[in-house]
């Protein structure tokens, strides 16, 4: 990779992320942004992802789809010339759904081939940016923004118990990826999250 330096936005949905990516995007010129895996789903793969059921074998589906957009995130980010390249999620967040999934679900919700014991621990199997700043959200907030502004997450993903083990699986899968990872304060408003973003991406 030509770039110097490689930082992942990880953290909950509405916590400021993608905005702190457009506002990278739109205000430092050394920094380029890789999308979120979700805006790079190919309309096939979207309509395919929709049929899927909750089985063992379907969820090994959606798995290798994330895999493959994971590859080509890293394709886009080797190709680029820019000091900064920030991605909008790495495989962390993959590794921490699929961790809270299999916690709160058990098998019938995310069910583990016997082949592939990482689908139930904290391993990131695979390639993390070397930085990560984490959108730290407190449950009780978190629980309120899914309330407010979720209009298409499955309801069961939006619950405090899913959403309790899901920041705890972020916990664990980042002390374990083997990144630098700085804590954002995203339970203050979005403005200041942004601006501490900026600030450290822009001031390092």
């Amino acid at each position: 990779m030509t770039a110097r330096r490689c930082i992942a936005l990880e953290g909950l949905p509405f916590t400021g992320k993608s905005s702190a990516a457009l506002h990278l995007k739109s205000k430092f010129s050394g920094a380029a942004i890789i999308p979120d895996y979700h805006e790079l789903i190919a309309p096939d793969d979207r309509a395919r992802m929709a049929r899927l059921s909750d089985s063992a074998a379907d969820q090994q589906v959606r798995i290798d789809i994330y895999r493959r957009l994971d590859d080509r995130r890293w394709d886009l980010a080797g190709g680029l010339v820019h000091p900064v390249v920030v991605f909008d999620r790495c495989y962390v967040s993959i590794a921490a759904y699929r961790l809270a999934l299999q916690r709160t679900f058990g098998t019938s919700r995310w069910g583990q081939a016997p082949d592939r014991p990482e689908l139930s621990d904290t391993h990131c199997e695979r390639s993390v940016p070397r930085e990560i700043l984490y959108f730290h959200v407190d449950l009780d907030v978190a629980v309120d923004r899914h309330r407010q502004l979720s209009a298409t997450i499955d309801p069961q993903l939006r619950t405090p118990t899913f959403l309790s083990s899901l920041i705890d699986a972020y916990g664990e899968v980042l002390k374990d990826c083997g990144s630098q990872v700085v804590s954002i304060d995203s339970n203050e408003p979005l403005g200041v999250v942004v601006d501490g973003v900026h600030e450290y991406v822009h001031g390092a």
